[in-house]
């Protein structure tokens, strides 16, 4: 059974990162800046963790790519390792690291905003790797190809987590739903992003709603848009 890192090892007084882009939905109150990531109210974070399963892992280049992309806003976040590729890693670390991004890479956003659009960069740097490049090769473009990568982005799950459950259903030729379970990485904002991100790269055009079931758990219904 891995041993969980305690939340006080990553710990660091939030600051602004050098990102321009302005908050999506609300300012956030200047007041709640100096909150430590561990304790931002809307993360829920140390309750995330309680509720991860005790031998929950992670691939090492999900954790990789949320430092990374802190580093494209300027903001170097406090690890307690490297994180390499394929190998194993705990949830409770890829949470910790995910919650100081939500907090430090823009303060005056409101968390929720941020990780949504943290979620937006994963499939770029995917689609980016040698391994995405072959994969994303095999699939169309346009509202076609958005609908095969989002089934094909589900059973990914299966690869990076030992125990995230991503489901695929089509309502329609229009509508599909993403259904998350056991996800405790924020699912109703940075898995939404990924999702969005996904759509967008593959060239389809989706309007989401996001019904949130749970701490780890929601559905994502996003209607294709005819351009």
């Amino acid at each position: 059974m891995n041993r969980r890192t305690p939340l006080a090892a990553l710990a660091l007084p939030a600051t602004k990162s050098s990102s321009s882009e302005p908050p999506t939905s609300a300012v956030r109150d200047s007041s709640r800046t100096k909150v430590s990531w561990e304790d931002e109210p809307s993360l829920s974070l140390k309750e995330r963790i309680a509720g991860t399963p005790p031998d929950g892992l992670v691939k090492g280049w999900l954790v990789h790519s949320i430092v990374e992309n802190a580093k494209r806003h300027g903001v170097e976040l406090v690890a307690p390792r490297r994180y390499f590729g394929f190998k194993d890693y705990p949830v409770a670390e890829y949470l910790a690291l995910l919650a100081q991004a939500a907090v430090r890479v823009d303060p005056l956003r409101p968390p929720a905003d941020t990780l949504r659009k943290l979620g937006r960069a994963v499939y770029p740097s995917f689609a980016g790797s040698i391994m995405g490049k072959v994969i994303l090769a095999a699939l169309p473009t346009g509202h076609d190809g958005a609908r095969t990568g989002l089934t094909w982005i589900t059973r990914v799950y299966k690869m990076t987590s030992n125990h995230a459950v991503a489901r695929f259903t089509e309502h329609s030729e229009h509508t599909s739903v993403i259904h998350l379970e056991n996800v405790w990485s924020f699912p109703d904002t940075y898995h939404v992003g990924i999702f969005e991100g996904a759509a967008q790269g593959f060239g389809g055009d989706v309007i989401v709603r996001v019904e949130r079931k749970s701490l780890s758990a929601a559905d994502l219904t996003f209607t294709w848009v005819d351009s």
